[in-house]
């Protein structure tokens, strides 16, 4: 591998010579900044995230109290910005008429009633689509800049640990999939060949990944295994979740597993992983050094673990529409 010929090189000095006196000025006004007893009176705004999210938005921010216009689901940044600037900071004081959809009205009518909002139609409909044999799955991958097995691009998912859960498991416990492509090719076609016998594999977020992991797994195959395995149906966990059915006062586009499970008063299984990019980064170093992932047996156990605890949040979740759909 020849990492230089992936990158052309190109001279920015006639870019960067343009802009050296909009920096020396960008320096004084910093020393001027840094120079006041007090932070400068500044409203809070749009440039708060622009070009890039401020670090001092949880002082600046203190006084913005959940659940308040900025939490209010399908409202795009300016709309929510004009809102505030007319004086609306509390998500329930914002004129039905002013909201955009009837996500974000469902959404404030969750907030002021302080309970859940169910629309059982459309949660019996995405229920129903999870047909016939059924299993939880949890992908753990990579995405490294630079190709390190043979079959990658940059930036590919490239699936490390993946668990599944069949619903219909006599014994309920996950199969595990440690995937070392240089040094066990057989475990890719097990794999497939386990999520193949399931007519609808369920994830949290991670239809996308997941689809991604699959497509690489199959490449790694022979074209008659490829067409004896076929592609399984992903559904994700994620959609009643986010407007689709279920409305609760703490929803946003990024709740986890977790903190939903939570805000039902659900215990999750577990605690929210804050390992996972120096897992990735010891997991890229092996592959880069074309070793073997046995190399890393605590990292396989922490991963593993991690996902274990996701499989279950996922079963929970499952199990948390049931009763939902069945209180309506």
């Amino acid at each position: 591998m020849e990492p230089q010929k992936l990158f052309v090189q190109t001279s920015v000095l006639a870019q960067i010579q343009e802009r050296l006196p909009l920096i020396a000025n960008k320096i004084q006004q910093l020393k001027e900044v840094a120079s006041l007893n007090t932070s400068p009176d500044i409203s809070i705004g749009k440039h708060c995230y622009k070009p890039y999210p401020c670090d001092f938005i949880g002082h600046c921010w203190k006084n913005i109290k959940p659940p308040s216009v900025f939490d209010l689901m399908d409202l795009d940044l300016d709309h929510q910005h004009q809102l505030y600037e007319k004086g609306y900071q509390k998500a329930a004081d914002v004129p039905p008429t002013a909201l955009p959809s009837p996500l974000s009205a469902k959404h404030q009518q969750s907030i002021i009633k302080k309970q859940p909002i169910v629309e059982s139609e459309k949660l019996a409909e995405f229920l129903a689509s999870l047909h016939g044999s059924m299993g939880f799955c949890t992908c753990f991958s990579v995405q490294p800049a630079l190709p390190l097995l043979q079959l990658s691009t940059p930036y590919s998912t490239i699936p490390v640990v993946v668990g599944i859960l069949s619903v219909n498991s006599q014994d309920h416990a996950p199969q595990w999939f440690v995937l070392d492509y240089r040094h066990n090719e057989a475990l890719s076609k097990k794999l497939l060949e386990s999520l193949a016998v399931l007519d609808t594999v369920v994830v949290f977020h991670q239809e996308a990944e997941l689809a991604s992991a699959i497509a690489f797994v199959r490449n790694s195959l022979s074209d008659k295994d490829r067409e004896l395995l076929p592609t399984p149906k992903i559904v994700d966990l994620r959609t009643p979740f986010s407007g689709h059915g279920l409305y609760w006062p703490q929803m946003s586009k990024s709740r986890s597993a977790h903190q939903i499970l939570s805000d039902f008063h659900e215990k999750p299984v577990g605690n929210i992983s804050k390992g996972m990019y120096k897992q990735k980064e010891a997991i890229m170093q092996v592959m880069a050094e074309n070793s073997a992932l046995t190399h890393l047996p605590e990292v396989l156990m922490e991963v593993i673990a991690q996902e274990n605890a996701h499989l279950l949040n996922l079963e929970k979740l499952y199990q948390l529409l049931l009763r939902l759909s069945e209180d309506v």
